[in-house]
């Protein structure tokens, strides 16, 4: 199976966007299909569950948003943690996240929001531990840097929790390129990655944090990815 890391995975989504003409809007809700169908597996074992999405501003939290409002229309127990700064948030993650406030204004505010900043006082983020599943969508494959302040003490906190833990594409905080772990990673138990593996799942320690890794098809045509 082809590994990639993320210029070549970019490279291979803007073809599919700007050449094909399929949206980001269209990967996104395909890659959210595709997760909530494996997470309904898990969640049938598990009746009356409280699932958790924790969800950066980019794309991969955009993933979370649209996986949020799947388990929203098949009766889950849904909340979603914010972290970041909505001014610098993916135009994908913008429209998904206009569509879960239409639905809260719509249902009585059935799929749980609530945000986290620096400024958010650490004890809110104990209720992480009355968590069934928790769906890690904070930081995607292209994260470099090393991580601090409030994602640190959050990525942590889920860390402590026994709640089953699955990660959008990869663990937040493994650098997809390399799998070198920056500062701090989630614990996954389970890891879907979207269309293709990523390079940094070859390092020998990576199951540590990606636990079980499941590739899904979002849609991207194999033609594609044998030509570029």
């Amino acid at each position: 199976m082809k590994y990639v890391d993320s210029k070549k995975m970019k490279e291979i989504d803007n073809y599919c966007i700007n050449q094909l003409g399929i949206s980001g809007m269209i990967l996104m809700e395909n890659a959210a299909i595709k997760i909530f169908n494996e997470v309904d597996e898990k969640l049938k074992e598990m009746p009356n569950s409280k699932v958790i999405i924790i969800s950066g501003v980019g794309n991969n939290g955009g993933d979370g948003l649209a996986l949020s409002r799947h388990l929203y229309l098949h009766n889950y127990n849904v909340e979603v943690f914010i972290v970041g700064n909505l001014k610098k948030a993916s135009n994908d993650f913008n429209e998904n996240f206009e569509i879960i406030k239409n639905i809260n204004k719509l249902d009585d505010n059935k799929i749980g929001i609530r945000f986290i900043n620096e400024d958010t006082d650490l004890n809110k983020l104990q209720s992480l531990i009355y968590a069934d599943v928790i769906i890690d969508g904070i930081f995607g494959t292209g994260l470099k840097r090393r991580i601090s302040g409030i994602f640190e003490s959050l990525i942590l906190e889920v860390n402590k929790c026994s709640a089953y833990t699955i990660a959008i594409d990869i663990p937040s905080g493994i650098n997809g390129d390399n799998g070198e772990v920056m500062g701090v990673a989630i614990k996954a138990d389970e890891t879907i990655t979207l269309q293709l593996p990523k390079v940094g799942f070859l390092k020998e320690y990576i199951s540590e944090y990606c636990g079980n890794i499941k590739v899904v098809d979002i849609g991207i045509p194999k033609k594609v990815i044998q030509i570029l």
